[in-house]
């Protein structure tokens, strides 16, 4: 007999930016949603991705974990990339169940520097405006 198994990825735990740049060395906010509710201190969240290293803290004006480091599973918290390695990369959270070991992955988003993607923007308006008339 022959069994072939499928699997979709599905995420246990999402975010949310609310923008789509980064400015090196601005701070800004980032909200965790989970699936089903949780005993936060039994979670950590760390950061992964290319565009350069990452800063994390749990509230504003706290001091910030470098990268690879991680914090306390909060439903807020705040990340700073104080130096950009290039204009374009990619973003992604870890939340690790650190009783039993278990890594959850969120979904991987695109996050640009702030002069690339206003760049970006000015040349798509102007090309509207352009077919526009």
């Amino acid at each position: 007999m022959f069994c072939v198994v499928v699997a979709t990825e599905m995420y246990s735990f999402d975010y949310s930016i609310g923008r789509a740049c980064v400015a090196p060395g601005k701070v800004f906010e980032i909200t965790l949603t989970g699936k089903w509710q949780i005993k936060e201190s039994d979670y950590r969240v760390r950061v992964r991705g290319d565009l350069g290293n990452y800063f994390l803290s749990n509230s504003v004006g706290s001091q910030l974990v470098g990268s690879g480091s991680e914090l306390f599973y909060t439903k807020r918290f705040y990340l700073s990339i104080p130096d950009l390695y290039k204009n374009k990369g990619t973003f992604t959270l870890e939340i690790v169940n650190a009783k039993t070991g278990v890594v959850y992955k969120t979904k991987q988003i695109n996050l640009w520097s702030c002069g690339v993607y206003q760049d970006y923007i000015q040349k798509l308006n102007k090309n509207v405006a352009r077919k526009r008339g």
